[in-house]
Formats: structure tokens, C-alpha cells, sequence
């Protein structure tokens, strides 16, 4: 213990005598007296870096690099939009229309077991008969309403390629029109160079207002060919599900009759063969 007490003696001093030269050697703002302060950067203007720039025609300046990867960033995602909407369209097309064609078969598949369903005994040629055109009937009826569900289904598809095609048409030319939008506000914003501070400024601001304004009206005109290819598609869905209705409708009346059809001929050939 004896030995530990100098030293701890020893480090106090110490300490008080390091504290004060710290705080000597800071000012107020925090900063050390021995440590150089870096001078400000000085912010040159919009169109200062823009005269300033190479002739070689690449600007390197963010507001305006910006606008111009916002423009190829909204190209391709207005693309990718209009292919992914209408792929996705064709294919849920293609997967109801199998769907449907799917039930289509399932039912005339049913039909037919209930007709044979009734074929527990040896049957009459009047029988056999009866019993052949009512599968003739069932197999008709099937192929019609297949065929009746595969048109309906084609004019879908037709309506959405040729909507898609116009909303493609108008994203293009939206794209294009903000694009010359920009390069109009680049032109304007380099005729500034020689003049005064104040002028440079405006035309600074004026340039950000023609990027703004370009950019909002590329989501509207985006915003208009979505809502137009929307209703250009509506009436093509909803007259596929009513031709798919109407299908599947006159399937079972025609099933209905052939099944009635069939049970009248074999109490037709039941009753004469009793005779």
C-alpha cells in the first residue's frame, strides 16, 4: 500500500497539470489551436459549371446528370411497365382460357358418364341409338362452347395488344417531349455565361422550373395512357366474361335437352320392346 499511494499522488498531478493546456489549446468553436482550418469551398453557380465544362459535350453536373438519368431511369421502367402489364395480361388470358376450356371437357365428360350411367342392362339397337346421339350431342355442344370461349378470348387479347400499343406510343412521345424539355432548359441556361451574378441566378432557377415542370408533365401524360389503356381494355374483359357466360349457358341447356332427349328414347325402346 505504501508503495501505491505515490503513484497514485503522481497521476493526479499529472492529470491537473495535462487538463488545462487541453482546453488552452481548444478555441470556442471546439477546434485545435495546432490544427489548420480548412478554408470554405467556394460554390460556383450552375451556370458557371456549366460554361466551365469541357466542349467535348459531356457536362458533369448533377441537377442537369440528374434530369438526364431520371429521364433514361423513366424510360426504361415505363417500358418494363407497359411490356410487364401486357404480358401479364396475355398470359392470365391464356391460363383462363385453358381454365375454361378445361371445364368445358370436364363437363361434357360428365354428361357423358350420367348417360352411361343409365346403361346397367343389355340395350336394344333403339338403345345403343339413343344412346349414340346423345353423346354426338354432349360432344357438339362441347366443341361449341370451346370455340365460343376461344373467340371471346382472341378479342381480348386483340383489344389488349392494340391498347398496349397506344400507351406505348404515348409514353414514347411523353419521354421524348420531356426530353427536349431538358435540353431546351441546358440550351437557355448556357446563354447566361456572361452574365452578372443576379442573372445567373435567375436563369439557374428558371432551369430547375423547366426540369420540374417536365418531369410533372411526363408522370401526367404516364398517368393519362395508363387510365386510357385501363378503359380501352374494360369493355374487351368484361364482353369476354359475358361470352364466356353465355357459353357455358347454352351448354347446359344443350345437355339438358340431349339428356332429356336420351331418357324419352329409352322409355320409347323400353316401351316397345314390352309390346
Amino acid at each position: 500500500m505504501k508503495n501505491i499511494t505515490p503513484l497514485i499522488a503522481a497521476f493526479t498531478i499529472a492529470s491537473m497539470i495535462i487538463s488545462p493546456s487541453i482546453a488552452f489549446a481548444q478555441n470556442s468553436d471546439g477546434n485545435k489551436e495546432g490544427r489548420a482550418m480548412k478554408p470554405k469551398k467556394i460554390s460556383m453557380s450552375l451556370v458557371d459549371r456549366v460554361c466551365n465544362s469541357s466542349a467535348t459535350g459531356t457536362i458533369a453536373i448533377p441537377v442537369i446528370k440528374q434530369a438526364r438519368t431520371d429521364i433514361d431511369l423513366a424510360e426504361r421502367l415505363a417500358k418494363k411497365d407497359v411490356d410487364w402489364t401486357h404480358n401479364a395480361r396475355v398470359k392470365n388470358l391464356d391460363a383462363s382460357e385453358k381454365y375454361a376450356k378445361r371445364l368445358g371437357d370436364n363437363d361434357g365428360k360428365t354428361m357423358k358418364l350420367r348417360g352411361k350411367s343409365l346403361m346397367k342392362r343389355t340395350l336394344t339397337d333403339a338403345e345403343k341409338a339413343a344412346f349414340a346421339a346423345y353423346q354426338t350431342s354432349i360432344e357438339a355442344a362441347t366443341k361449341t362452347r370451346n370455340d365460343a370461349i376461344k373467340a371471346a378470348f382472341e378479342a381480348e387479347k386483340a383489344a389488349t395488344v392494340s391498347a398496349t400499343n397506344a400507351r406505348k406510343t404515348a409514353v414514347d412521345a411523353a419521354l421524348a417531349k420531356r426530353k427536349a424539355a431538358i435540353d431546351a432548359a441546358i440550351a437557355t441556361l448556357k446563354t447566361s455565361c456572361n452574365g452578372t451574378d443576379a442573372e445567373k441566378l435567375a436563369a439557374e432557377k428558371v432551369f430547375k422550373t423547366a426540369v420540374n415542370t417536365a418531369r410533372t408533365e411526363y408522370k401526367a401524360a404516364v398517368k393519362a395512357a395508363t387510365t386510357t389503356f385501363l378503359e380501352a381494355t374494360k369493355p374487351a374483359r368484361e364482353t369476354r366474361l359475358a361470352a364466356v357466360k353465355t357459353a357455358k349457358e347454352a351448354f347446359q341447356a344443350s345437355a339438358k335437352t340431349a339428356r332429356e332427349t336420351l331418357l324419352a328414347a329409352l322409355k320409347a325402346a323400353k316401351e316397345a320392346a314390352a309390346q
